[in-house]
């Protein structure tokens, strides 16, 4: 009997001790937080805003994400709204996790993050000619606390304007005069969010269309001039709306330095280790008396 156990243990042991270290971007308990399809010209590239709080989920600051660039290679780069604004204007920049560059497909975690503040994941096409990147953004989710107050900061979002309820394929247009940062979201999709920087400039640039689709705002990450018409349209099957707030102190940043990123220790290694440990000595001990 006891040799049996040592026996099972033993492969146990060998078969699991792998996924210990496995990304675990499929598991079940990691809920979509957002997904798309980004279609990048040469040198392009797509920000995706990510703020790990919500009125619905208490999210832990895990967050996976998965990609294929179809037909070509892709850049996949997570950093903070800081490193994002040093990478927009053309600076040096650093980011949270190894830059994964000149890739086709590619799964990559960070562990650790804030609540407190945004986080940024970018794909940019580093080719010649122009590629598809599908993607899709996971997040570890608190499921005991699901439906109580969420930790992290209040927005505190001034409310600007709205539109009604967008059936499939229609539209609703708005222009923001004033230069400042906006959150526009969902009601009552509250966690479909996109990003709004509004700039002062002499005039203003041609309309913009944000399409709404997969449960989610294309683009998300949008700097218009003051006074730029923006064209929203909601492709999908279900009714959503355009909220958009105003954040009057701005977006918070990430102090330095920059969360490490990391892989969360397998604990349960700690008791089966010993566990096999004692079987394998009192095996052999037996066999020792037997003999």
């Amino acid at each position: 009997m006891v040799r049996r156990l040592a026996i099972g243990l033993a492969i146990a042991f060998v078969l699991l001790t792998p996924l210990a270290f496995v990304n675990p971007a499929f598991a079940a308990h990691k809920a979509t937080y957002k997904s798309g399809v980004d279609v990048l010209d040469t040198e392009g590239w797509e920000g995706h805003f990510l703020w790990l709080r919500s009125p619905a989920f208490s999210y832990t600051g895990q967050v996976y994400w998965e990609f294929r660039a179809d037909g070509d290679v892709v850049d996949a780069l997570f950093m903070t709204w800081g490193e994002f604004r040093n990478f927009r204007e053309g600076r040096p920049f650093d980011t949270i996790t190894e830059p994964q560059l000149g890739v086709q497909e590619g799964v990559e975690g960070a562990f650790g993050l804030s609540t407190d503040f945004p986080y940024i994941l970018v794909f940019r096409n580093p080719g010649n000619q122009s590629v598809t990147v599908t993607w899709e953004l996971f997040a570890e989710i608190d499921w005991r606390r699901l439906g109580e107050p969420p930790s992290g900061p209040k927005l505190n979002l001034t409310f600007q304007q709205g539109s009604p309820p967008l059936a499939k394929d229609e539209s609703w247009e708005t222009t923001l005069q004033e230069p400042g940062y906006y959150l526009g979201y969902c009601r009552p999709h509250a966690d479909m969010t996109a990003l709004i920087e509004v700039v002062p400039a002499p005039s203003p640039a041609p309309q913009l269309a944000v399409a709404i689709r997969d449960y989610g705002f294309h683009p998300e990450m949008i700097r218009i001039p003051v006074g730029t018409p923006l064209l929203w349209t909601n492709h999908d099957g279900v009714e959503h709306s355009v909220q958009i707030g105003l954040l009057p102190e701005g977006i918070p940043d990430a102090p330095a330095p920059l969360p490490a990123p990391s892989t969360p220790f397998p604990w349960w290694l700690l008791v089966l280790i010993p566990a096999a440990g004692a079987l394998a000595f009192v095996f052999v001990y037996r066999r020792r008396q037997e003999d």
